[in-house]
């Protein structure tokens, strides 16, 4: 099993199959019971040198409460006249993408694994003084998801979590969000990808594990997330950090993995509205004759706005410049504010990366806007 991300190529080949070869490309995922559930089936005849991009006909069928798909292949043909066994292989599929540099039909799946599921854009995380830390784990293939979780002090272990992606989660309560539907695992932790009913449950598969860990009695300095499946350990630094001025926020988004991210903006924040208008020249010779003087000559219509949120990062490590390359790429950008979890999109065109070497202290200032009308104009 192999990693598709759909915002990127990624071509599906007739593997040494003569001209005329069929790939079925179905897309669906695992119920509960195990059963495939069959969103959709395409037939193509695939080009016997290049293939074919399968990528944009996957992600159209990324929802609401499925941010993961699975995709079946079987490529059918012959070579030379001989009928040959159909070829079938088995994908996970999300809406992420791979850079150039990282060449053809790119797959994080090794690199994720390596990394004990982690599929975060750097290896430090940020804790607001509220103490909680949250950590993405992806589960992209189908080996054990077994995974511990230790909270470390100068090498001690404070405090410890056992999970597993890619269990079958029950409960009968959830909440929709625009990452899915969002339930916990027991330990507080949001999990998504896949939700199904069965006798008034939901049952959630969990490739995917926002874990949300309150740490702020614990003073940590690393995480280490221990795979079951290959004994590795990946360790995450945590730096603390205490705001008494500016009111912080936290901003999500899906990085390149294809998977929710959290980032926080500590220090200064603006708020601006900009609004949008038309405007008619209203008869009021009526009312004027007889001295009233109120009414509008140039009568506004069609009023609505939209707000713009500017944040500062506050001081950040160099290495956090991934963050904010793929935080700039992302589609799918969300703000907390007010308990409520609001869409943006980031209004700037462009970011540079700065460095302690050329800039001594790294704070970077990003603009967003808020992706809806000031007005509820929705119907």
């Amino acid at each position: 099993m192999a990693l598709i991300v759909t915002r990127s190529p990624h071509f599906i080949t007739a593997q040494g199959l003569s001209s005329g070869a069929v790939l079925t490309l179905d897309i669906g995922y695992y119920s509960a019971l195990g059963t495939f559930v069959n969103l959709k089936s395409y037939n193509f005849t695939i080009d016997p040198t290049y293939g074919l991009d399968v990528s944009p006909f996957i992600s159209d069928f990324f929802q609401n409460n499925i941010k993961v798909l699975v995709v079946k292949t079987t490529i059918n043909g012959d070579i030379g006249g001989v009928s040959q066994s159909p070829i079938i292989n088995e994908y996970v599929a999300t809406d992420g993408y791979g850079y150039y540099e990282d060449g053809y039909n790119y797959d994080a799946t090794s690199i994720i694994e390596s990394k004990s599921f982690y599929a975060g854009s750097n290896d430090s995380i940020q804790v607001f003084s509220n103490g909680v830390a949250r950590i993405p784990l992806f589960l992209p293939s189908n080996v054990s998801g077994d995974v511990t979780i230790d909270y470390k002090k100068n090498g001690v272990v404070l405090d410890s979590d056992s999970l597993v992606l890619g269990a079958i989660y029950e409960d009968s309560n959830t909440l929709s969000t625009g990452y899915g539907s969002i339930l916990t695992d027991g330990l507080g932790n949001d999990i998504s990808i896949g939700d199904y009913t069965v006798s008034g449950f939901i049952l959630t598969e969990t490739r995917f594990i926002n874990v949300s860990k309150d740490v702020s009695s614990l003073d940590i300095d690393c995480i280490d997330i221990v795979s079951d499946f290959n004994s590795n350990t990946h360790t995450l630094s945590v730096e603390y950090i205490s705001e008494c001025k500016y009111t912080p926020y936290r901003i999500s988004f899906i990085n390149k993995i294809g998977v929710l991210e959290d980032l926080w903006f500590f220090k200064k924040s603006m708020e601006s509205l900009s609004v949008d208008r038309s405007e008619f020249n209203q008869f009021t010779l009526d009312s004027y004759r007889y001295g009233v003087l109120e009414n509008h000559s140039y009568k506004n219509f069609n009023v609505n706005g939209k707000e713009k949120l500017t944040l500062n990062t506050g001081f950040v490590p160099d290495n956090f410049r991934e963050n904010f390359r793929q935080l700039m790429l992302s589609e799918s950008v969300y703000v907390y504010k007010d308990s409520l979890k609001l869409p943006v999109n980031v209004s700037d065109s462009s970011i540079e990366y700065k460095t302690h070497v050329n800039d001594k202290l790294v704070n970077y200032t990003i603009e967003f806007d808020y992706a809806y009308d000031k007005i509820n104009n929705l119907v």
